[in-house]
């Protein structure tokens, strides 16, 4: 291709058209007074760019000077060129496209139909530097049909097809196609690393960036498409290959209401990635978190329900929602056996879930009738026997990790039962009576206390016995009292 040429048409149009810009001469001993172009014929044809000097001191100027010529920012022409002017004097230098520099070739800008905004500067040791800028038309060439990239949001590993149609919408042969990767700065700079080919016979090229020489260090950002061809105005499309969000993991896998859910953000490339924007949207639930430096975010969910996860981050594309349920935590269920535990005896509390086995390793407090609590248990099995030591309400407290806390279960520690019986059978004044006091087992109960119509005559002894004279005919309430015992009554 003579890229020479069709730089050309970036400065010409269909007629020569000057961009003239009056000149002060009061800042500048050399002046540029005009900027033309000579027209070109098609796209890829050469044109001459024409600047016009004037020497505005009432003296000689000579030297050399240097000329930049800049196609909207970029630089297409730098050459030194000797000048020699009288006061007052003018001369023109004409400029060809077609010995533009290489930039001019590289992305076809000798093909673009547009407007294109020329600015020219010239400097020199002996004098000002000037400058003047002016929008040029190109050539009116032919355009293609269309040019189609696909797919439309491709990844750095996709392989990425770039199709021309002429203007019959035929596909389009020999078309030169460069791909140019436009860096951190997402603007084209000469030293962007570039990948270029020619469309075969079916009217495409095709490349994958993850593996092509140019692009493989690093294949990702914003990419310019430039597409010519002889007679055909150049197009400029664009792509970008973005790092794309996911969510490597969640932590628990199934939550439940008031877990703290762990999750970790990384690229396609399982790196973490920190700064990451995590939406958490359920039906009355919308939070965002931020992801940390190692990609982490942590949350709670009080609400049972569906959710779905968005993540974004500018420059990556988004991850896939990723939904999650939360559900409500079990309730363990808690028995005590005996339901009317007598102090001294054992009582077996277990916790069990929903299917009635016993939880494993729940935490069980109890708070005795004092409001202390006693130290926790764990207990392993899912049951724990407790032996009271004070009559009253009993409080237990059981925890399990996983599970909702259950409401705290009561149980009320009563007194030992006591059997009082006395002999003779039927007695008269001035019998001695024996009073026998034992427990449920028969066992006799020393230490117990009798007493007659409410008035205390003493204690029962190692066997359990107390002798009693009573004088008076009459029926006697005989009541008998000891600690962490039931009271019992009895008439004679």
């Amino acid at each position: 291709m003579n890229s020479r040429p069709f730089i050309l048409g970036l400065i010409l149009a269909s007629i020569l058209i000057v961009g003239m810009i009056s000149s002060v001469c009061a800042d500048h001993e050399v002046e540029i007074t005009e900027l033309t172009r000579t027209e070109g014929d098609d796209p890829g044809d050469s044109a001459t760019l024409h600047v016009k000097l004037k020497n505005c001191e009432n003296y000689n100027v000579s030297g050399t000077i240097t000329i930049k010529v800049y196609d909207d920012g970029i630089l297409v022409e730098e050459i030194d060129a000797p000048i020699d002017l009288t006061s007052g004097a003018t001369t023109t230098i004409d400029l060809s496209t077609g010995s533009f520099n290489d930039v001019w070739d590289s992305i076809g800008l000798g093909y673009e139909c547009a407007k294109h905004k020329i600015k020219v500067k010239v400097s020199g040791d002996d004098f000002e530097t000037d400058s003047m800028e002016d929008t040029l038309d190109l050539f009116d060439g032919k355009y293609f049909d269309k040019t189609d990239i696909t797919p439309e949001s491709p990844k750095a590993d996709d392989e990425i097809k770039i199709t021309v149609y002429d203007d019959s919408n035929d596909e389009f042969e020999d078309v030169d196609v460069v791909v140019t990767n436009l860096g951190n700065d997402d603007e084209w700079d000469d030293d962007d690393d570039s990948w270029s080919d020619k469309t075969n016979d079916d009217g495409y090229v095709d490349l994958t960036p993850s593996t092509e020489d140019e692009f493989e260090d690093d294949p990702y950002g914003k990419y310019n498409v430039y597409i010519w061809k002889n007679n055909y105005c150049r197009v400029v499309k664009t792509f970008e290959i973005m790092h794309e969000l996911a969510i490597e993991s969640i932590s628990p896998s199934e939550p439940m209401v008031g877990d703290e859910i762990i999750v970790k953000i990384v690229d396609e490339r399982g790196i973490k990635v920190p700064g990451a924007v995590v939406v958490v949207n359920g039906k009355t639930t919308y939070e965002s978190y931020t992801s940390n430096s190692g990609g982490y975010i942590a949350f709670t969910i009080n609400e049972a329900g569906d959710y779905e996860l968005m993540v974004t981050k500018d420059d990556y594309k988004d991850a896939p929602l990723t939904s999650l349920t939360v559900t409500t935590k079990p309730t363990p269920v808690v028995t005590i056996t005996p339901a009317n535990p007598i102090i001294g005896e054992p009582v077996l509390i277990s916790v069990k879930k929903s299917d009635q086995t016993l939880l494993e390793d729940a935490k069980i407090t109890i708070v005795k009738p004092d409001g202390v609590a006693e130290t926790p248990v764990i207990a392993s099995t899912g049951e724990y026997t407790y032996m009271p030591a004070t009559l009253g309400t009993h409080t237990v407290k059981v925890s399990a990790e996983g599970y909702s806390t259950p409401r705290d279960k009561t149980f009320i520690v009563g007194g030992k039962g006591l059997e009082v019986t006395f002999s003779p059978e039927s007695p008269t004044v001035d019998d001695n009576i024996t009073i026998t006091v034992t427990d449920k087992t028969t066992q006799p109960v020393s230490d117990a206390e009798v007493r007659v119509d409410g008035i205390s005559f003493g204690t029962t002894n190692s066997d359990g016995s107390f002798i009693l004279n009573l004088n008076e005919v009459r029926v006697h309430e005989i009541t008998v009292k000891k600690t962490d015992y039931v009271d019992q009554t009895i008439q004679i």
